[in-house]
């Protein structure tokens, strides 16, 4: 069944995005219509490339039944119901003349092409037999000049059954899955004449170049006894290039795909094909039918979320990760956002999608090193994000760049829960990189952190820097070094006891409470018996009206000051199941899609990009799968007051038991994450030389604080947006 349409009509939140990790496209549930088509998943290939283009202006399709004709965004019907019908593929369901009419939009996964489907399934529900049938389709994108519709081109290719269409912004192909009856592009505007005639004028000649060039295929459908159906479709194909033999060969490769199956059975196939991906997932148990709705989106969007494109001599494309797949504006991988999503992909057993991710980050490691000077050393791991080449590509402004040194603990932090052994190579530029950039009280240097602080003043020796830092070092086996940092971070605890967002901030500091801090305690650096007044703290000065949590207090940034969802799912990992219930209703109100923002006044209207992936797909992914395990931590260390055993038990998620969940929930074996040696001792291990952090921070763990209770935050009220 079909979910009913639940937009807020806001900025970017009016589509279904598609994609097989070449091409992205999105479908409106509003308007009943594709209104985004991008020929590659990144935003942009290099720094001196432009942006990848936004190609389309609208391509959908209309019925002639009963010999009445629409094009269905038309139908006095309305736009209808649309979500995602299986896995990644979307369905949109519309009524006209006694029957129901499905348009499918998918990317098939099995293509390592440039490519979505739209597909059309008409069937008769009604009681009358109809006759004088057809299915047609419209192509109007925009390939002229900035991205407008000036010196477009589009030629009929008879022989394959395509148009091909040419611009100054680049070339498609419209491929009829099965052969038309009529065909027309401007300057016989396909549009008006199912208006006027309620049908085509089939036609290819005329002059090749019409500014605002549309076309568009008409199939005759059979005679349609009640219960009957009939299906038709067409592919829409980015190509490298234009000219004939190009182009011929693209089309040739998917015809060889296609290898003569009709609409259906491209629709069923591909439906067959993501049942079977998502049948791999390890579930946890106890799910409800709403975590499994919107957990199952979830798992479709990280997969889409992926460039396929192949590496080669001018890039390694391959394995990242988007941070939100297009339209949403954050289609770019972000190195802190990707490893959110490879923890997510390996806890539910997807080992090959985390490892290609994670082998991105291999393969882009020569690409990197702009910032050497900022970082201290030669490093392999972006200090903010990616090209789609794989290069490089820091956010600069007036105040300079970002350089975000957590990504480095991050990547490790991945790398163990998708079971994979970082390379020499790669651990010197990633756990050697973080132990040289140490200060002397065990904190990691200065940097922009997960908020994005650029430098020149703006700098701070954040907690959450360090705490993944100690998280990442103890799961590549940097074993003393992570507790060094754990412990210099349990010192970062103001009086009310609560985990400070900085050593600047730390004690009585403005932005002194910033909600990623609670990752101290899902990626078990802190036990809870270490600055337990952090949950208490982080509700009173972060949560919102709508009741969700902004990321940080004392800021008037509007971007800081919404509902984030990222937040909502590390706090309901760390104990609050209300929040994670609120992201659960917030998606099912946006059709399965977890935004990156909502408003801060009403907790429904989406303020932000969307979908997100790490930190909306993978965040939710995660509370699933890590809700409720038992944590162990690195600080206390083991043998001391409210240790834990002998496993550090670091996966990425909240510990996990005797082994720490290491192996994702999959069944695939990883190494123990262990402790050094002197693991039994009573307190932290400074190493030689180490003196107290020189922050004039409150105190540390006092054994007074341990008797706060924490109840209170798990039993806050749950507050599920209205609409």
């Amino acid at each position: 069944m079909l979910p009913a349409v639940g937009w807020a009509q806001a900025s970017g939140t009016d589509a279904l995005p598609v994609s097989n990790g070449f091409a992205a496209a999105a479908w409106s549930p509003s308007r009943a219509r594709l209104t985004a088509f991008y020929p590659h998943l990144y935003q942009q290939w290099s720094a001196v490339s432009p942006p990848t283009p936004q190609l389309a202006f609208d391509a959908y399709l209309g019925v002639r039944l009963g010999g009445a004709a629409v094009w269905l965004p038309e139908a006095a019907s309305g736009p209808g119901l649309a979500g995602y019908g299986q896995g990644g593929m979307v369905r949109a369901r519309q009524t006209f003349g006694g029957a129901t009419v499905d348009t499918w939009l998918f990317a098939p996964q099995d293509l390592a092409a440039p490519v979505v489907l739209i597909a059309g399934h008409v069937l008769n529900t009604g009681t009358a037999t109809l006759s004088d049938n057809a299915l047609f389709s419209l192509h109007n994108f925009h390939l002229g000049l900035f991205g407008g519709a000036t010196g477009e081109t589009t030629r009929y290719d008879t022989a394959r059954s395509a148009f091909i269409e040419t611009g100054p912004t680049g070339a498609l192909a419209y491929v009829a899955l099965s052969a038309p009856t009529r065909f027309a592009r401007s300057p016989e505007n396909p549009y008006p004449q199912l208006k006027a005639l309620g049908q085509l004028a089939s036609g290819g000649a005329g002059p090749e170049t019409q500014d605002d060039s549309v076309s568009g295929f008409e199939w005759a459908l059979p005679t349609l006894a009640p219960g009957a159906e009939a299906w038709g479709g067409v592919a829409i194909l980015s190509l490298p290039a234009g000219d004939d033999a190009t182009a011929g060969a693209a089309i040739d490769a998917l015809r060889a795909w296609v290898a003569g199956r009709g609409a259906a059975e491209l629709v069923a196939d591909g439906g067959t094909e993501w049942a079977a991906w998502l049948a791999k997932a390890t579930r946890p148990a106890g799910l409800t039918a709403d975590e499994q709705a919107v957990l199952d989106v979830q798992l479709a969007v990280l997969r889409m979320a992926q460039v396929k494109e192949p590496n080669g001599a001018g890039g390694v494309p391959h394995g990242q990760i988007v941070a939100s797949m297009p339209p949403g504006q954050w289609n770019i991988a972000w190195t802190r956002d990707m490893a959110y999503a490879v923890m997510a992909l390996s806890a539910y057993g997807y080992f090959d999608e985390a490892r290609a991710a994670l082998d991105f980050t291999a393969a882009s490691a020569p690409r990197q090193g702009l910032y050497q000077s900022e970082v201290g050393s030669s490093y392999g791991v972006s200090v903010c994000r990616y090209f789609g080449n794989g290069d490089e590509w820091s956010d600069v402004d007036a105040d300079g760049p970002n350089v975000e040194l957590d990504g480095f603990g991050l990547y490790l932090i991945a790398a163990k829960r998708a079971g994979v052994t970082v390379e020499p190579s790669m651990l010197d530029k990633t756990a050697t990189v973080l132990e040289n950039a140490l200060g002397s009280g065990g904190l990691v240097k200065a940097d922009s952190s997960i908020w994005e602080r650029h430098l020149n003043g703006n700098e701070r020796h954040f907690a959450y820097t360090s705490l993944t830092a100690a998280a990442g070092l103890e799961a590549a086996g940097r074993h003393d070094a992570a507790r060094l940092v754990a412990a210099a971070v349990a010192r970062l605890v103001d009086s009310d006891g609560a985990l400070c967002a900085s050593a600047e901030a730390c004690p009585t500091g403005s932005q002194r409470h910033d909600g990623s801090v609670i990752e101290a305690w899902n990626f078990g650096v802190l036990a809870d018996t270490v600055a337990p007044g952090t949950k208490v703290a982080l509700a009173q000065s972060l949560k919102l009206a709508s009741g969700g949590y902004k990321r940080i207090d004392g800021s008037t940034d509007w971007y800081d000051s919404q509902e984030w969802l990222f937040i909502d799912l590390r706090l309901a990992l760390a104990g609050d199941r209300a929040l994670g219930d609120r992201a659960t209703a917030i998606a099912l109100a946006h059709l399965g899609i977890i935004p990156e923002l909502v408003s801060a006044a009403d907790g429904v209207e989406v303020t932000g990009a969307m979908p997100m992936v790490g930190f909306g797909a993978g965040a939710y992914a995660l509370w699933l799968a890590d809700r409720g395990k038992v944590g162990t931590w690195l600080y206390p260390p083991a043998g001391a007051d409210g240790g834990p055993g002998a496993d550090a038990g670091l996966d990425g998620g909240s510990g996990g038991g005797a082994d720490g969940g290491a192996d994702g929930g999959g069944g695939e074996p990883v190494a123990d994450a262990g402790l050094s040696p002197d693991a039994g001792t009573a307190g932290p291990v400074l190493g030689p030389g180490a003196t107290p952090l020189p922050c004039g921070c409150g105190g540390g763990p006092a054994a007074s604080l341990a008797v706060l209770a924490l109840a209170g935050f798990s039993a806050l009220p749950r507050r599920r947006p209205s609409r």
